[in-house]
């Protein structure tokens, strides 16, 4: 009896299975620099769009990003390379501004164009977007776009400190996700806040934590049941 639940203690202590929340294409590291298009700083009302140089590094080969200034006090929002690896943005006091990262392809005309039919699945593999959050000082809307020849649907999450956030492709109901068009990350800022960003990735998810408390159980009954 003791060697039976010996055994079964130790399934119900496996690791997860290796892979889970790992790394399968890389949308970007923000590794590439932007060939003095930044840091750049907008301090009027209105919508700058405005792309950066084409990497191969980067999916599609290009990222563009679109300043939209709804509030102005006597600051600015800024949008600059960190240390490497991390891109920032920052609103001043009184500031109010959405910053938008796109990938679409290597078109070079600011936040239109669309990828040629990308599988972001990769045949099954791939499960969820992972956004790396280096720092934010303040609670801040980070809402992830995907279009598909269809529709578009966009996914938020409200996140401070850093933290990595997990955004499920079940969760973009009817996009299709081996027919991706275009990808774009929304910042919603509001006065006075700081963020950096070190990369978004596409991968397997992570297991919810619930589902592995309530299969391992299970799993040790079936053991019993097996060794009886």
């Amino acid at each position: 009896m003791k060697r039976l639940f010996l055994s079964a203690m130790a399934i119900f202590l496996l690791p997860l299975p290796l892979g889970y929340g790992s790394i399968g294409l890389v949308i970007d590291d923000f590794d590439v620099g932007n060939s003095g298009a930044v840091p750049q700083s907008f301090s009027s009302v209105g919508t700058y769009p405005v792309f950066t140089s084409t990497d191969a590094s980067i999916f599609g080969g290009v990222r563009k990003w679109q300043v939209d200034v709804t509030a102005h006090m006597f600051s600015d929002t800024e949008v600059y390379d960190g240390v490497v690896g991390l891109f920032g943005i920052a609103n001043g006091v009184g500031q109010h501004g959405l910053v938008s990262i796109r990938w679409d392809g290597q078109d070079n005309d600011t936040m239109a164009g669309q990828f040629p039919n990308v599988d972001l699945t990769e045949s099954g593999v791939n499960e969820a977007f992972h956004l790396d959050l280096d720092f934010a000082d303040l609670p801040t809307v980070f809402g992830l776009t995907v279009s598909d020849s269809v529709s578009s649907i966009e996914v938020t999450r409200t996140l401070s400190g850093a933290v990595v956030s997990e955004y499920r492709f079940s969760e973009f109901a009817g996009i299709d996700f081996t027919d991706v068009q275009s990808i774009q990350l929304n910042v919603h800022g509001q006065q006075a806040y700081d963020v950096q960003i070190d990369s978004l990735t596409v991968g397997q998810a992570v297991p919810e934590p619930l589902s592995a408390l309530i299969w391992a159980p299970l799993w040790a009954i079936c053991l019993v049941r097996r060794v009886r």
